[in-house]
Parts: C-alpha cells; sequence; structure tokens
C-alpha cells in the first residue's frame, strides 16, 4: 500500500516535469538532450569501453525516455535524424516484404480453395445428372 502511495507521488512529480518539457520548444528540448547526455556520460563509467561508446549508451537511454514521453520530435541532430528515417526505412521494407509474402501465401490458399470448390460443384453436376 505504501509503495503505492509512494508511486503516484513520484508520478504527480513527474507529471509537472513533463508539462514543462512538453510545452518546450525543440531547440530548448536539443538543449536539455545535450545536457542530460553529457551530464549522463561525465558521470557513469563503464569499465572496458571507451569514451565514444559509452556516449553512445548514454544517447541510447536518453532517447529512449525522450520517445517514451513524446518529447523526442525535434531534438535530434539532422546526421541522427537521417540514421533514424534510414532504420525506419529499413524496417518499413522489412514489413511491406513480410505482407507481400503472406498476401501471396493467402491468394495461393484462395486460388486453391476456389480450384477444389470448382472441382466438387464438377462432381456434384456429373452426379446430379447420372441420377436425372
Amino acid at each position: 500500500m505504501h509503495q503505492q502511495q509512494e508511486i503516484r507521488q513520484n508520478n504527480r512529480k513527474n507529471q509537472g516535469s513533463n508539462t514543462i518539457l512538453q510545452s518546450s520548444s525543440p531547440d530548448e528540448l536539443k538543449e536539455v538532450r545535450i545536457n542530460l547526455i553529457t551530464r549522463m556520460n561525465e558521470s557513469i563509467d563503464i569499465p572496458f569501453i571507451d569514451e565514444k561508446q559509452e556516449q553512445v549508451y548514454c544517447t541510447i537511454i536518453v532517447d529512449f525516455h525522450l520517445k517514451k514521453y513524446g518529447l523526442a520530435k525535434g531534438t535530434n541532430q539532422p546526421h541522427e535524424e537521417l540514421m533514424d528515417v534510414e532504420y525506419e526505412i529499413e524496417g518499413t521494407q522489412i514489413q511491406l516484404e513480410a505482407q507481400r509474402a503472406v498476401n501471396t501465401e493467402k491468394e495461393a490458399d484462395f486460388v486453391n480453395k476456389l480450384e477444389n470448390l470448382e472441382k466438387r460443384k464438377k462432381e456434384l453436376f456429373s452426379v446430379l445428372s447420372l441420377k436425372a
């Protein structure tokens, strides 16, 4: 019970922060994003990983949270946005190929079903014509 109250209080606090961030301009959000990435990278030291790789991980984490709260639009640098768009294009192409494969398979199933029904129809006509 106590834990649920704590969660509600944290959610209320976060809602205030989200409202401030949601009313911020994309330029302000870019600055917040860069500051978050920089501060996180400075405060966290991952053993056996160089600073550039650490920054990549910090960027991924910050971007994840910005997207989660609907604040990511307009915060990426152009080269980062280009990478995101290329990634989305690749994903969309894969989805399209999968959809085409599924549709082709379903179409083949319908054609096969239609052929079987036509065959059965002919069989029934021949049975009926023999009885008449």
